[in-house]
């Protein structure tokens, strides 16, 4: 029998292979996380590259120029923030089968009529 010092050692050894069993099955959701991160990664790039070449037409006094990089500005933040609702909605359709699957789905105290 094994002496542990604290109760989190113990914990941990005891849980360790629920932990290993919950780590391969997040494998796919983890990956598609990465995706979306490398994707948000390269138009949050694009954003401050487009920032600052809105930045130079401004100084240069190109009126134009500046309220296209504006909308293009615009258009990048809502693509990151239509990544970050896709990522969501996956997370949440993962939830709702896992849900079905224990039984067990969240309930709040509101009575329906």
């Amino acid at each position: 029998m094994e002496k542990f010092i604290k109760f989190s050692d113990w914990e941990t050894k005891r849980f360790s292979s629920k932990v290993e069993e919950d780590s391969t099955k997040q494998q796919p959701t983890e990956n598609a996380t990465k995706e979306h991160a490398s994707g948000n990664a390269e138009l949050i790039a694009q954003l401050a590259q487009v920032t600052n070449d809105r930045k130079e037409a401004v100084r240069n006094k190109e009126d134009f120029q500046a309220q296209i990089l504006d909308i293009e500005i615009k258009l990048l933040k809502l693509e990151i923030e239509r990544n970050d609702l896709v990522k969501k909605k996956t997370d949440l359709e993962a939830a709702k089968q896992l849900s079905l699957t224990t039984n067990k789905e969240a309930k709040t105290n509101v009575k329906e009529l």
